[in-house]
């Protein structure tokens, strides 16, 4: 027989916080401080304690190069219908 829903045992372990009262007027001033300060936190958890360099400029001596975005053309694709016995594709059908 199935058991009632009054008769499981809550979960052990840690009671869920209860969120602090945060006045409609000041709440993305709210979110911006707990963001900032989960960043930080974030921050310190990455952080390394023992080297300081990125692992580039430790094996290079310098830092990446600067990779600046090329504009490309991509070429269209041909259709064999549209196309002339000449190569060039008409502009009509």
């Amino acid at each position: 027989m199935k058991k009632g829903y009054h008769e499981y045992e809550p979960m052990k372990g840690d009671k869920p916080k209860k969120p602090e009262f945060v006045s409609k007027g000041r709440i993305s001033e709210y979110n911006k401080e707990r963001r900032a300060k989960k960043l930080k936190e974030e921050k310190k958890a990455k952080k390394s304690k023992f080297v300081t360099k990125d692992i580039f400029e430790l094996q290079f001596g310098f830092e990446y190069p600067k990779v600046y975005q090329r504009v490309r053309y991509v070429e269209p694709i041909k259709y064999p219908k549209t196309q002339g016995s000449n190569g060039k594709t008409s502009r009509f059908r």
